[in-house]
């Protein structure tokens, strides 16, 4: 464990991105500071708001740098730590880039419990979900009375977010921009 592989963002894509946009350099695996653990990374996020960072150009969050490595949540197993409540083998969710090893503190690493994939953590149970569920439950303020419409939703929401309105007893509805896609309507 003397080499920690990472992703890094070589240039802005133009288009689709290809992995000429990107580079995998051999880096020293980190070492522990007080109250940190060190994670191997099995899972990496590739989420929507990343190509926002990647442009570089005007958006809600702040823009990945030429060379800096590619940002993104991760599941992985905490190899060694210097924090009381993890230990190694457990399985946790945090901040842990696209690189093989990374050292994290609590918050935001979390642990990962219940009978859910390990790969859950960054779908429904990640970000994504987190998204979904607070732009539902917390700034939606849905009603009986008003649908609630999601325009260009990502597919692995799909699913979780027309049965999360069904609990709420709201009508969901999505949308897609695109010419050759019909609007679909659900009903509970």
């Amino acid at each position: 464990m003397n080499s920690n592989r990472r992703i890094l963002l070589k240039q802005r894509p133009q288009g689709m991105p290809t992995p000429d946009d990107f580079a995998i350099v051999e880096a020293p695996v980190p070492a522990l500071g007080a109250d940190e653990v060190l994670v191997r990374n099995r899972f990496l996020s590739l989420d929507p708001y990343m190509r926002g960072q990647m442009d570089g150009g005007k958006s809600y969050i702040q823009a990945i740098d030429i060379g800096d490595v590619m940002n993104g949540h991760t599941v992985g197993e905490v190899v060694e730590s210097k924090n009381a409540a993890f230990a190694p083998g457990d399985l946790v969710w945090g901040p842990g880039h696209w690189q093989e090893y990374a050292v994290l503190k609590s918050p935001p690493l979390r642990k990962i419990t219940g009978s859910h994939s390990p790969s859950a953590w960054l779908g429904p149970m990640g970000l994504p979900g987190w998204t979904a569920y607070v732009g539902l439950f917390d700034l939606a303020r849905r009603s009986r009375e008003r649908p609630s419409w999601f325009r260009r939703r990502p597919a692995r929401l799909a699913r979780w977010s027309g049965n999360s309105q069904s609990d709420t007893a709201c009508v969901p509805w999505a949308s897609r921009a695109a010419k050759r896609s019909a609007d679909m309507r659900w009903t509970n």
